[in-house]
């Protein structure tokens, strides 16, 4: 049965390596997109936590970026995103450089990874 759920994650992330996630753009269109439009307005119950002092954000499957990059720019929380897809964090790294905000991208197997700090 663990090898069968290994195959599985082995074949989402080859078809996500090929065609990620969110990635249909350049990373200036992407970050130009995230500048204009808060898609976290989207989801009305996140709006006030992120404007919670101290507040840190931890995306897990955080794909090209478009959530953790948006809630960095427009609410400036230190945001740390997780994905198992080296291409879409390195689109997503790529995003957050153009934004010129601080958020961090792993590449990471979230039932292997550990995170150094805890997030409140």
């Amino acid at each position: 049965m663990e090898n069968e759920q290994l195959s599985v994650g082995q074949s989402v992330l080859a078809f996500y390596r090929v065609l990620p996630f969110n990635y249909r753009q350049s990373v200036a269109e992407h970050a130009r997109e995230i500048k204009d439009r808060n898609a976290v307005q989207s989801y009305p119950v996140l709006p006030p936590l992120l404007e919670t002092s101290g507040m840190r954000v931890l995306e897990i499957g955080c794909g090209a970026g478009w959530l953790s990059n948006g809630i960095a720019h427009h609410y400036g929380c230190p945001v740390t995103g997780l994905d198992f897809n080296p291409v879409a964090v390195d689109r997503a790294q790529a995003v957050a450089g153009e934004l010129g905000v601080t958020s961090e991208f792993l590449v990471a197997d979230l039932f292997q990874w550990s995170p150094e700090a805890l997030f409140p």
